[in-house]
């Protein structure tokens, strides 16, 4: 018998660096990833209301999740909700630069 996840819901808006540093948010969301995967088996962020979006911030992301978890982990543990195809794409593109960076 399956048990069902334990889901967290983050709103990427909400972790908006205040002067407006997208490196700095990108981190800022990966803290926020970290300190929910600690106490919930997986999570969810919705990037609704996410706009200029960069590799960048995808990049800062990634680095800062692969200090703590494979990317096995987080591709297993966290998902996003994109609200626009633009927001997935570079997003794509900033996990199979950091999946070939990796190997």
């Amino acid at each position: 018998m399956s048990r069902d996840l334990d889901m967290s819901k983050i709103i990427a808006k909400e972790c908006l660096d205040p002067g407006g540093l997208i490196v700095e948010s990108g981190l800022m969301l990966a803290r926020t990833v970290t300190a929910r995967l600690s106490a919930s088996d997986a999570v969810e962020i919705s990037m609704e209301g996410m706009r200029g979006l960069s590799s960048s911030y995808f990049n800062a992301f990634f680095s800062e999740l692969v200090e703590k978890f494979d990317l096995t982990t987080i591709e297993n543990r966290v998902t996003f909700a994109f609200s626009t195809n633009a927001q997935e794409s570079i997003y794509r593109r900033s996990l199979e630069s950091f999946k070939k960076a990796v190997v």
